[in-house]
């Protein structure tokens, strides 16, 4: 994939969640050939939402991953409070992810379990 990277827009979201987010929200949209195929950011909520989501497959596109997630970074240390994210249950190596990303386990909550991007 010949992935490219652009700020989110608000069809990007809807392309790839389904619908769009009740809340403001910064984050970066990859595309190929054009489609958003993987979106990532923060949801301005209280406490901050880390959030991603994808509609291929990630494994089988580890660059474009490692390159959205430096891009993923850069919007979350952009943030002086905490932000949380939970670990999704669609992808077994989600909280593998998080925790190299940069996320520390907090808890298990009835939603999952629970991690938190501490301000650096």
């Amino acid at each position: 994939m010949t992935a490219t990277f652009r700020p989110l827009e608000y069809e990007d979201v809807i392309a790839v969640n389904g619908e769009p987010f009740q809340e403001s929200v910064r984050g970066i949209a990859v595309l190929e050939d054009g489609e958003p195929v993987m979106i990532g950011g923060v949801l301005h909520t209280k406490p901050l939402q880390a959030f991603s989501e994808c509609i291929i497959d990630p494994k089988k596109y580890p660059v474009t991953v490692m390159k959205a997630t430096r891009a993923f970074k850069k919007i979350i240390e952009s943030y002086r409070g905490p932000v949380y994210a939970i670990a999704s249950t669609k992808y077994p190596t989600s909280e593998s992810y998080l925790k190299h990303t940069g996320f520390e386990y907090v808890e298990t909550t009835r939603d999952g379990r629970l991690y938190q991007w501490v301000a650096r």
